[in-house]
């Protein structure tokens, strides 16, 4: 009813003081092969600030985090 520009609206988390956290702890990262072999590191693609991702490693899990810009 209000149109696209409702979308403009919309956001993963407050823009100003949310987080955002994806976890893959339990993915199978040793395991995966695309035919090269199984990866040798996993980096995130992360452009949201104020965010964390939850990475599986040898023994336990790694938190990446990226601070929430401060304006």
């Amino acid at each position: 009813q209000k149109g696209t520009d409702e979308f403009e609206k919309l956001h993963l988390h407050h823009p100003e003081n949310g987080i955002i956290i994806t976890n893959i702890s339990r993915l199978p990262v040793r395991e995966l092969d695309f035919g090269e072999g199984v990866p040798t590191q996993v980096l995130t693609y992360n452009e949201v600030s104020g965010s964390a991702a939850i990475l599986p490693t040898q023994g336990g899990v790694e938190i990446l985090a990226a601070s929430p810009i401060i304006y």
